[in-house]
């Protein structure tokens, strides 16, 4: 958030079901949890005029988004670049698709 200041009475929460719970409750609270964790009890936001789903954040036209990334030091070998391969191979994919985590299309 660089130099943007939270408002002094926003209330911060440790853990994304705290956020889930507080903004249920609230009907004027807004919170941020990754799409996987999205339920009945809370709604998404619409970002100009985008919902978020599979297709629009596969494709980056629901903008409000974060990656997950692998970082190594230099090309992946051994069991890191196993582990990278698997997740990006066709049972890493059902995994992830189990979880609703979104591999991008761009």
């Amino acid at each position: 958030m660089g130099d943007a200041k939270i408002k002094d009475d926003a209330v911060v929460q440790s853990s994304t079901e705290a956020v889930k719970q507080s903004v249920s409750q609230d009907p004027n609270a807004i919170g941020f949890v990754s799409f996987a964790h999205m339920s009945d009890d809370v709604k998404a936001c619409n970002v100009n005029g985008i919902a978020p789903s599979n297709n629009t954040i596969a494709d980056g036209t629901y903008q409000l988004q974060r990656p997950f990334l692998f970082l190594t030091n230099g090309e992946p070998t051994g069991d890191v670049k196993d582990f990278i391969d698997w997740v990006m191979g066709p049972e890493g994919a059902k995994v992830l698709a189990e979880e609703k985590v979104i591999k991008s299309t761009n």
